[in-house]
């Protein structure tokens, strides 16, 4: 970054954020993500593509347009859901799988409903979306010490959500704004009706803020009107609220961002390595992958997912989506 930025942007812009956003000095994040996440193009690329009109060839990271569902992202599963119900398929919500027995050419998964109790399901494949280390760890029989070893070093970042009720229109006209500094509970906010003009009534207007922390620290403790009170002063202070919201609500994703600290790569691989020592257990997803990829990548490894377990693609092949180091945009 400070080859092809300056130091002075880097400084004020994409170390603080970096280490606001991964909670760890940026010398120990592996170049990885980078790599992945930051376009390589270099200043001058920037102000030659302000001056003048797209050309057709520029970086991905200049897009101007995506496609987005008009009743918002969750349109995607709600959609397939009610196509699969339909065709039979039973779905079974607000439940946690607590083990995976492996016998044979069986699998046995123990699961734990939310209002208590639990029963077994059992099948000849499995396909899961748990955490990469959480799934190792519940997998009899258990690794041995090296791989038990790598799942306590996948770490991620969690985040914490406040989604804010406004009256008026959206007051910027950014789909994202970021927030490097440490004086801002948050790091990024997002406007759901610059998405799309449905995702809000008439008349009012939605922000959510996105609060990085780690499961269990202050900002993760912090009650609910606290940390919507401390970033109601940030969003004040920088005229993005001129009045106290209507409404608000929080949520909780303790496993939104896989960290790339340096090392991680091996650790990876050992656990990977042991999940697919059972054929028909497929690993997917960001968390599944632990995969710092786009909405795109996810909709790519369902896909892939389903054409491994139906035998019309290889495990590897279904796995390998967003593996290789060119720009995510």
């Amino acid at each position: 970054m400070v080859n092809r930025f300056g130091r002075t942007l880097y400084d004020l812009y994409f170390k603080p954020y970096t280490e606001k956003l991964w909670g760890v000095p940026t010398r120990e994040i592996s170049p990885d993500w980078a790599s992945q996440r930051i376009s390589l193009v270099s200043l001058f690329d920037v102000l030659k593509r302000l001056l003048k009109k797209g050309s057709g060839d520029d970086p991905r990271t200049y897009a101007r347009e995506f496609l987005y569902p008009e009743a918002g992202i969750g349109e995607l599963p709600r959609r397939l859901a009610a196509r699969t119900v339909s065709r039979g398929t039973e779905m079974r919500l607000n439940a946690e799988a607590v083990s995976l027995r492996v016998k044979g050419g069986t699998f046995e998964v123990e699961v734990r409903k939310a209002g208590g109790g639990s029963y077994r399901e059992s099948g000849s494949a499995v396909v899961s979306t748990v955490p990469l280390a959480e799934l190792v760890r519940i997998i009899e029989p258990r690794p041995g010490a090296g791989v038990l070893r790598a799942t306590r070093g996948l770490r991620s970042r969690a985040v914490v959500f406040l989604h804010l009720a406004l009256e008026g229109e959206t007051p910027s006209d950014n789909h994202w704004i970021y927030f490097p500094e440490p004086g801002y509970t948050f790091n990024r906010i997002s406007e759901p009706g610059n998405f799309s003009p449905k995702l809000t009534p008439p008349g009012r207007a939605a922000l959510t803020a996105e609060v990085s922390c780690d499961v269990g620290d202050r900002f993760w403790r912090m009650g609910r009107e606290e940390i919507c009170r401390d970033a109601y002063r940030g969003l004040a202070s920088v005229e993005l609220l001129k009045k106290p919201p209507l409404a608000y609500a929080v949520s909780y994703q303790p496993h939104a961002y896989p960290l790339y600290d340096r090392g991680y790569g091996g650790r990876f691989e050992a656990c990977l390595g042991h999940v697919n020592r059972h054929p028909g257990l497929l690993t997917t997803g960001r968390q599944g992958l632990f995969r710092y990829g786009n909405m795109d990548h996810a909709v790519v490894m369902g896909r892939k997912a389903a054409l491994s377990i139906m035998g019309k693609m290889d495990r590897e092949e279904a796995q390998a989506v967003g593996m290789t180091p060119e720009y995510f945009g």
